[in-house]
């Protein structure tokens, strides 16, 4: 059974083409996933293979640069892996990376480590968040970062939904669940 996962990006950029209902597309349209050919980014439906196993979660277009949040497989081991106009940077051993955002200067990367611990790299660096789960989305507004996701919790039934700002948790849930994405307005 093949696994697809995407996530899409329009870009404000160069071109503009229509859609089989005629409808008009502006920019450039980028989509990230997971195929039989391994980790691709497609931008205006042509396909780049990043790696050969694994899958990407998220993209960001900042400017000219292309980032894209996903993971690499090594033997049994899933690999966080951020890559920037097609090359990779390993965030760690072990892991997942689920989300990538960009602000100014910055490159934030939501995900986990490989004993189950919610991080947030920014930079590169992990912000370790000392709490087993999974940072899903992150969102950055005003200097505030937003961070979505889920932790362990035997009080709301094993799972509860969490948003982070600025590293502070806020329970979203009270009976489990998960948070999966974050937006500011």
């Amino acid at each position: 059974m093949q696994i697809l996962c995407l996530m899409a990006v329009l870009s404000p950029a160069a071109c503009s083409d229509s859609e089989e209902n005629g409808t008009p597309i502006e920019g450039d349209v980028y989509v990230a996933g997971g195929s039989e050919i391994g980790v691709t980014l497609w931008k205006n439906g042509v396909a780049q293979t990043l790696s050969e196993t694994g899958s990407a979660r998220s993209v960001f277009v900042s400017g000219n640069d292309v980032y894209v949040a996903g993971y690499v497989f090594k033997g049994y081991n899933s690999i966080p892996t951020l890559w920037k106009n097609g090359v990779a940077q390993k965030l760690s051993e072990k892991g997942f990376a689920e989300s990538v955002f960009v602000s100014g200067n910055d490159v934030y990367v939501a995900g986990s480590l490989g004993d189950g611990e919610v991080v947030l790299w920014k930079n590169g660096v992990a912000q370790k968040f000392t709490e087993k789960g999974m940072a899903r989305s992150v969102f950055v507004a005003d200097n505030d970062v937003y961070v979505a996701g889920w932790v362990d919790d035997e009080r709301y039934g094993g799972m509860a939904a969490v948003l982070w700002k600025n590293g502070v948790r806020q329970n979203l849930t009270d009976r489990g669940g998960g948070a999966y994405s974050v937006f500011v307005k």
